[in-house]
């Protein structure tokens, strides 16, 4: 026969496992759709995550010119949200700069994996997974692109993109992780429509656009995947990626960054990714409310 302890100490198993799904993040919570509004900086032809050092740098067999972006060049940035809204159209309503707030902040790696000429000039850019990203930190999945990690508290730091990379992504990393994200199946894509395969004039008519899998991460398990309303059926460079599924997808338009140290291009990136549990962690949810009311109905009979 169950007596009050044992009813208080179900009750509390369904606390406790209520607080693991919903405190899963505070920047990206469910149950909801969050549109994230992130800034990114990106180094291009800065050392190890630039551009072409020299011509067999590009994979394809056609030797890429130095400072052009070629086959096997890599790419990496930083990026940090601005704020969280409830859907694509949402007022923010989870602020993540400035004091007192949570950061919600991040790095990528991508390698590029295709380059198409476009008639009349420019080119589509394929973007995959760098093998060496993941394996230089510890916690990141094979496939890795882009990784999102949360502060809380006084320790919450935003980025300060006149330091170097490596202070920048030492203060990202001091935080928690909560989505690992890459080309986790036949329907993720990252690709970028560029006028000009020249980084120093990049800006004004290149845009990217990306869905990825999310790979690792405390939100992970809660994550839905689902269509990007960034892509379109109408523009032929994304009519084959606007019916694919996914499980975080954005958009950006990149602008140069003149006069900083480290990093020459930005972009202002909106993103969604829908924190939803599946129909599994939907059970756990109903097993805590059976937890809870059998609890409940314990006490009240121990009452009498």
């Amino acid at each position: 026969m169950f007596t009050k302890r044992a009813g208080m100490a179900v009750l509390l198993v369904a606390i406790l496992l209520a607080a693991t799904i919903v405190e899963a993040s505070v920047t990206l919570p469910g149950v909801r759709n969050n549109r994230i509004d992130f800034l990114n900086w990106e180094g291009l032809g800065l050392g190890a995550w630039g551009v072409d050092a020299a011509p067999s740098d590009d994979g394809t067999g056609n030797p890429g010119a130095i400072g052009q972006i070629d086959v096997g060049d890599t790419l990496d940035g930083i990026l940090q949200a601005q704020d969280v809204a409830l859907g694509l159209g949402g007022l923010p309503d989870i602020f993540t700069i400035g004091p007192g707030n949570p950061a919600l902040t991040g790095f990528f790696s991508i390698e590029v994996t295709s380059k198409t000429p476009l008639t009349g000039g420019g080119y589509i850019f394929g973007f995959g997974a760098n093998p060496a990203f993941a394996s230089a930190f510890p916690g990141l999945a094979s496939g890795s692109m882009l990784a999102l990690y949360e502060e809380t508290g006084a320790t919450a730091q935003d980025l300060t993109i006149t330091g170097t990379h490596a202070a920048n992504i030492s203060t990202i990393t001091d935080g928690t992780l909560v989505l690992d994200l890459g080309i986790g199946s036949s329907a993720d894509y990252w690709i970028s429509r560029a006028g000009t395969d020249v980084p120093a004039s990049l800006g004004g008519s290149t845009e990217f656009f990306y869905g990825l899998s999310a790979l690792g991460g405390s939100v992970a398990p809660f994550v839905t995947p689902q269509l990007s309303p960034f892509m379109s059926a109408l523009d032929p460079v994304q009519a084959p990626y606007a019916g694919n599924i996914n499980d975080f997808v954005g958009e950006g338009d990149i602008t140069p960054l003149l006069g900083n140290p480290t990093y020459n291009i930005q972009s202002d990136d909106p993103a969604l990714v829908q924190v939803i549990p599946e129909p599994s962690a939907m059970l756990v949810w109903g097993f805590m409310a059976f937890c809870a009311l059998t609890a409940k109905r314990i006490v009240r009979r121990r009452r009498k």
